[in-house]
């Protein structure tokens, strides 16, 4: 005599048909909820990660087995994590059918344990301005959350404070790329260029390391975004140009360094000078110098004047704004590379290398923070005397055009505003 299993596989009810690929996971489900129950957890995970039609086809039949296996595995669906909405409703509603139809449960049924490690948050995609005459860029970061959704994180970068400025606000991917449309259309003449997620992030601690060396405090809304912005699995060593322009085809260009500063007719770079404070008190001496109808011996006018604009290029550039303006220059170069103008790439690249402190000894394509040091010979820098005696030239001019006016306003970086209507929307705050 053969034996005939205790619950046999789901029957169609008169009128209904039952899918095929639903057959056979319904019956898994009742044979493990029909037996202790330890293994049924496996058999609702394999059932909700299966698609959304064979699902509810599953729910649907075992609604229609009359039996209390059939309740223990719809109770265990309706609980188990993951499941989308409308099958939760669905396992409910035939739950409360089975129940209604006199099925009790006598024991609470086992809940399937999702195993898989919760995914963290991530930076998917990241983007970037060149700098503006402080120093500072904008960098945008689109981080997506599991379950929490996106959100754009909009930070302000400066080459020798850090993170300045912080804006975030919940957002898709979709809103995020119409923002940064709007952004662009906003900055016609400042390209926006896409970075590598990793080098983003490493750009963000590398800003980090800034703030904590020149005590600029870290502004509060980065926090709730530190587990997407940890530092990546494999830290850079060096500028992410270098992968596209060698260090030694720029550096051994002859003409690369001696026209860098044809640089300063581009956008990018149009609007970098030292702040007029900085450089007054040189401006002073040659007012002065030029002013004075008195020739003392010794060095003519000329001589004279070229000496104070010796010096002034000598202490403007402190070891600390010599690191600052390299690093400046690389992420300036890799802008240009991106945008196919190689030739200002390979200047940018050869005025960066430049600024390397030999006495320091560091590796040469090395963009790590690297103890600052004294450097020699700047004074015979054309990328370093041009920006200062472009400096010098505006701070004459705002001198002439008001005595009294104090620093220019320089370049406002984009960042979202009231405008965007990320204001409107619901803040993404990680827990």
């Amino acid at each position: 005599m053969s034996h005939q299993p205790r619950h046999r596989p789901p029957s169609a009810a008169p009128g209904a048909t039952v899918a095929p690929d639903a057959e056979a996971p319904a019956a898994a489900l009742l044979a493990a909820a029909s037996g202790s129950g330890e293994a049924l957890p496996a058999a609702v995970q394999d059932v909700v990660a299966r698609d959304q039609p064979t699902l509810l086809a599953v729910i649907a039949a075992l609604g229609r087995q009359p039996n209390v296996a059939a309740a223990k595995a719809l109770q265990a669906l309706e609980e188990a994590p993951g499941i989308s909405k409308e099958a939760r409703k669905a396992a409910r509603r035939e739950l409360h059918r089975l129940r209604s139809a006199g099925i009790r449960l006598e024991a609470p049924a086992v809940v399937a344990r999702v195993t898989a490690p919760p995914t963290p948050a991530q930076v998917v995609e990241a983007w970037a301005t060149p700098y503006d005459g402080s120093g500072s860029r904008a960098l945008w970061l689109f981080i997506e959350h599991p379950w929490r959704g996106g959100a754009l994180l909009a930070l302000v970068l400066n080459d020798q404070k850090g993170i300045i400025a912080v804006d975030s606000g919940g957002v898709n991917r979709r809103r995020f790329r119409q923002l940064l449309e709007q952004a662009r259309a906003d900055t016609p003449d400042q390209p926006w260029v896409p970075l590598p997620p990793d080098y983003a992030r490493f750009l963000v601690h590398e800003a980090l390391a800034l703030n904590s060396f020149s005590g600029t405090p870290v502004p509060a809304g980065l926090e709730p975004f530190r587990e997407a912005l940890r530092p990546p699995e494999q830290p850079y060593e060096r500028a992410l140009v270098y992968e596209q322009i060698s260090p030694l085809e720029a550096r051994f260009d002859p003409r690369a360094l001696a026209e860098s500063p044809a640089l300063f007719e581009r956008p990018e770079v149009r609007s970098w000078f030292f702040p007029p404070s900085q450089v007054a008190p040189y401006l002073d001496e040659l007012e002065q110098l030029r002013s004075s109808r008195v020739l003392l011996p010794g060095a003519s006018r000329e001589e004279r004047e070229v000496g104070i604009f010796r010096r002034a290029v000598q202490e403007l550039f402190t070891p600390q704004v010599r690191h600052a303006l390299k690093r400046r220059l690389e992420e300036t170069a890799y802008i240009l590379a991106y945008q196919q103008q190689l030739v200002d790439a390979r200047r940018a690249l050869a005025a960066a290398l430049s600024l390397q402190d030999e006495a320091a000894a560091p590796p040469p394509t090395s963009s790590l923070l690297l103890p600052f040091s004294q450097a020699a010979s700047i004074t015979s820098n054309p990328f370093a005397t041009a920006l200062v005696g472009r400096s010098l030239e505006r701070a004459a001019v705002l001198r002439a055009k008001s005595p009294t006016e104090g620093e220019a306003a320089s370049e406002t970086l984009w960042l979202p505003g009231e405008e965007t209507g990320l204001d409107e929307v619901e803040p993404w705050l990680p827990e």
